[in-house]
């Protein structure tokens, strides 16, 4: 039985709850991200007819097109998020890696702590008293389409993005000026939210710590180079005073 919960923006979430027999996952036009909730069950693979363990936090990812299925011993339930392939490439273009073809690959029982901790919290939230709704539940949603994005084959290998080059040239260019999210978005082409994650997975750290992590380093050489008072070398820096910089300065060591 399956019971559809969001149904928007090219992605979908639904709540599995199955008898003992055949699970067969017919071929859909969405790549599917299943959390398995239940005990361990006892399966058995209808192509290979290899048996397997499923237990409670294995992960399949099953891509657009691809027929899957197994035999299980005992009833199980899982949660399972419906991505449309159109919605990955969007958000590959939001990223700067558009013009790519995105290739989800077959992922069978993984143990992926980022893919299982925000399923869970899906399923968490689902059977809370309180939920906190479906505000919320998108969010999350959105970001397992981005956690099956940012691991698929294609784009593995991807070259460093033209947008996150762009931003990081005008943050070098204009440290000195007021460098909001929603401005640097503009400059980057993308949405706010988007640039948070580019700069996440092509720089390992959000956007407000990286601009101050070159704000010191500015501030630095400005020292250095004995440009001018520590008050005056601040706002240059861009900085708000001068404690503000030296904060900052003690935080982020050389």
């Amino acid at each position: 039985m399956h019971s559809e919960l969001i149904n928007r923006s090219g992605m979908a979430l639904r709540a599995r709850h199955e008898r003992a027999g055949r699970a067969l996952a017919t071929p859909l036009d969405h790549h599917r991200v299943v959390l398995h909730l239940s005990a361990s069950t006892k399966t058995a693979c209808l192509r290979t007819g290899l048996p397997f363990l499923r237990t409670r936090g294995d992960v399949d990812i099953v891509p657009a097109g691809a027929a899957d299925g197994f035999e299980a011993q005992s009833d199980f339930s899982s949660l399972e998020v419906l991505i449309a392939p159109s919605r990955l490439e969007r958000m590959a273009g939001e990223l700067g890696l558009g013009g790519r073809h995105v290739e989800v690959g077959m992922v069978h029982m993984a143990r992926e702590p980022r893919l299982q901790g925000l399923l869970y919290t899906l399923a968490q939230d689902l059977q809370s008293d309180a939920p906190f709704g479906e505000h919320f539940r998108d969010g999350l949603v959105q970001s397992v389409a981005t956690a099956v994005l940012l691991r698929a084959p294609s784009l593995q290998e991807a070259p460093a993005a033209p947008a996150l080059q762009r931003v990081q040239d005008y943050i070098e260019a204009n440290l000195e000026l007021p460098l909001s999210l929603p401005s640097l978005a503009r400059v980057a082409g993308v949405s706010p939210w988007s640039l948070q994650r580019l700069f996440r997975s092509g720089v390992g750290m959000p956007v407000h710590r990286y601009v101050v992590s070159r704000r010191v380093e500015r501030a630095r050489q400005l020292v250095q180079q004995r440009a001018g008072a520590l008050s005056e070398i601040a706002l240059m820096a861009g900085f708000a005073h001068q404690s503000h910089m030296s904060r900052w300065m003690r935080r982020l060591p050389e």
